[in-house]
């Protein structure tokens, strides 16, 4: 729930589906499933989320996912069900006290948490690395890529879940391979930093883009107003005054909210 809170956060329409609710193929273009955390899965949840990407989805799995044995260390063939399947086979995990520093083409693009995936890709499998996305310490790279039918698997090597939990600032790779996968995005307003307790979301709708902006506590001198950061010069409406409001040059946007929850609504 926190994942899709801060991916949200983020800008993208994101929520919880369970294994036995994922359609058997995308229902828009685009579309990603994102597994972080998925400790195992049976042979049926695997062929399910198999099908699904061969039928033109984008799956993406973390360093995090996998069975893991009494040890809590990555159960080989990984993970249950699918490792051989796709031609990926964990040897193991690398862990450093001091987290993973990732790069894109060279600049410095966040941190992943504590561990990075190692494994064995079969050689006909059509595995790439993605060149520019690369480890700071070594150079190694991040992220793995295949085809799948008419969609594809891409792995992340680190902790995304995890990372944008700790992390929440540091998140320029785990973006980079979320709009690299296609993601459908909405427009994105995020909380200015300093406002302790606000959190945005979007919220889907048939026309336009609607997020909720929650920020439940207060000050001594009663509920300060909302400074969220979006796209500069577009145009919000509060959904329930109606009161128009421009994001300036920078894309900041303030706005009063005495209930300390706001709908903001905008048509493009």
């Amino acid at each position: 729930g926190l994942l899709a809170q801060r991916l949200g956060e983020l800008g993208l329409a994101a929520s919880l589906v369970r294994f036995a609710h994922l359609p058997a193929a995308p229902t828009a273009p685009g579309q990603v499933a994102l597994l972080s955390h998925v400790v195992a899965w049976e042979e049926p949840e695997a062929a399910r989320l198999l099908a699904w990407a061969e039928a033109g989805g984008t799956l993406v799995l973390d360093g995090s996912c996998g069975r893991k044995d009494f040890n809590a260390t990555q159960h080989n063939p990984w993970p249950g069900h699918l490792g051989a399947r796709i031609g990926l086979v964990a040897t193991g995990h690398e862990s450093r006290a001091e987290h993973y520093a990732v790069t894109v083409g060279g600049t410095p693009a966040g941190t992943w948490v504590t561990t990075r995936l190692c494994a064995r890709l079969a050689p006909d499998a059509g595995w790439s690395a993605w060149s520019d996305l690369r480890f700071a310490v070594d150079g190694e790279p991040a992220v793995w890529e295949r085809p799948w039918g008419a969609g594809r698997i891409v792995v992340a090597r680190g902790l995304l879940g995890p990372s944008l939990i700790d992390f929440p600032a540091e998140n320029g790779a785990t973006r980079a391979i979320l709009a690299r996968a296609s993601v459908a995005r909405c427009p994105v307003l995020r909380p200015v930093a300093g406002q302790r307790g606000l959190t945005t979301s979007p919220i889907a709708c048939d026309h336009g883009a609607l997020v909720a902006a929650l920020a439940p506590e207060t000050t001594e001198g009663g509920v300060r107003p909302l400074r969220l950061q979006g796209s500069p010069g577009r145009v919000w409406h509060d959904f329930w005054s109606g009161e128009k409001l421009v994001a300036d040059a920078t894309g900041e946007l303030a706005l009063p909210a005495p209930d300390g929850v706001a709908l903001l609504w905008s048509d493009s």
